[in-house]
Parts: structure tokens; C-alpha cells; sequence
């Protein structure tokens, strides 16, 4: 959900777009998903690791928990992986510098 668009223009610089956008999770039928974990993710390693401290995980929490986040099968991560190259380059074609990714993580229940 967005929230809001900006322009902040410094006096001594170009000036700089920000959307600001509400960080949240879809929902199943009959109430919202638990996320029992929250990854913010850059492609980044630089100051990107939380534990042992309290709060959203960043890329070197998710690389150690890389085994246990392993849950698509292999035509599902193709896709994925397409999408976020897609998405990469549309980014990098516009010039833009940051970017997150945010992943939750929950536990699905399995119907018989």
C-alpha cells in the first residue's frame, strides 16, 4: 500500500524521489498470516546482520538460515528468481539506488 510520494531537493544537490509504502503481509481466509520471521533483504553483506540482537533479520541472518528458508520446489524458485532479475534490471535501467526486498516467513498449515 503506498502511503506517499516525495521530492527532497537539497539546496547543494539533485533532487532525490522516495515512495513510502506500508510493510505488510497478505492474508489467508479467515485472518492474517503469522510471521514468525522478517528478513529485509539488499544484496548487500555490509552491516547487513541483526543476531543476536532482537528485530527484522537482514541478508547475512538470511544466508545463515539459508537451509531452513528452502521451501520452493524448483519450477517456483525459477520464477522467482526471474522475477526479482526482472525487477533488478528495471531498476538498475531507472537509475535507482536502494531497494528491499521483504520476505516473511510463516508456517503453512497442510491439509490432509
Amino acid at each position: 500500500r503506498l502511503l506517499g510520494a516525495y521530492t527532497v531537493t537539497p539546496a547543494d544537490g539533485p533532487a532525490t524521489h522516495w515512495l513510502v509504502m506500508a510493510n505488510t503481509f497478505g492474508a489467508r481466509p479467515g485472518g492474517a498470516v503469522r510471521v514468525r520471521r522478517c528478513y529485509d533483504l539488499k544484496g548487500s553483506t555490509a552491516g547487513r546482520k541483526t543476531r543476536p540482537k532482537p528485530g527484522t533479520l537482514k541478508d547475512m541472518d538470511a544466508r545463515d538460515d539459508a537451509a531452513a528458508l528452502a521451501c520452493f520446489d524448483g519450477d517456483a524458485a525459477r520464477e522467482t528468481v526471474r522475477r526479482l532479475a526482472v525487477d533488478s534490471e528495471a531498476l538498475m535501467e531507472l537509475g535507482l539506488l536502494d531497494y528491499s526486498l521483504l520476505v516473511g516467513v510463516c508456517d503453512a498449515k497442510v491439509n490432509p
